[in-house]
């Protein structure tokens, strides 16, 4: 099943990848900007005392300056290194405190790991649907940290035109609480 599914989400993938290559780098910056705004804004993340983070590569969304507000509002936050098939979160204190690691995606130098319960996660990812689907990059990552774990919030992180009407999901696919785009929150349908 896991394999049928993959092969269903490799068009939807590569469409995604496509979009997000035609965008500008003033569109990343002024949507990022607005979805990072609505992030500040949000219950869940005001709320949240813990908040795992990605690092942007290329064209994703980038929640970096939301990451600088978190260490200056004493917030907890970490972001994840890849370890062969697992990642790990580690803690971060300073913006400055990292290093180009797998996939070229900067990782923290940290070696404080962090196993936070009732942490909000923001998930990044190639496409999303309101009931909490998301196509990644393939590898499963996310998936496997957070179907380990009890207790975190996921929050996708998203453009508004990676909101796509279906993913195929099976059960080694985590579903997402959330969506945060640059015109909406979403609570998801699960």
């Amino acid at each position: 099943m896991w394999v049928r599914n993959m092969q269903k989400k490799e068009p939807l993938r590569e469409q995604c990848k496509q979009t997000r290559r035609k965008m500008t780098g003033e569109e990343v910056k002024l949507k990022s900007r607005i979805i990072v705004e609505r992030l500040l804004e949000s219950k869940l993340f005001q709320n949240a005392g813990h908040v795992l983070f990605y690092y942007p590569l290329g064209k994703e969304v980038d929640i970096l300056p939301a990451a600088e507000y978190c260490l200056q509002k004493g917030k907890k936050i970490a972001f994840p290194k890849v370890y062969g098939d697992e990642m790990t979160f580690f803690a971060v204190t300073e913006m400055s405190q990292f290093e180009p690691g797998a996939f070229g995606i900067m990782e923290p130098l940290s070696k404080v790991a962090v196993d936070w319960k009732d942490a909000l996660v923001l998930v990044p990812g190639l496409g999303f649907d309101r009931a909490g689907g998301r196509i990644g990059y393939g590898k499963g990552y996310y998936d496997r940290y957070c179907g380990n774990r009890d207790g975190l919030h996921l929050m996708g992180v998203a453009y508004d035109w990676q909101i796509l009407e279906h993913i195929p999901c099976d059960t080694r696919d985590v579903a997402l609480e959330h969506l945060i785009t640059d015109t909406e929150i979403i609570s998801c349908h699960m």
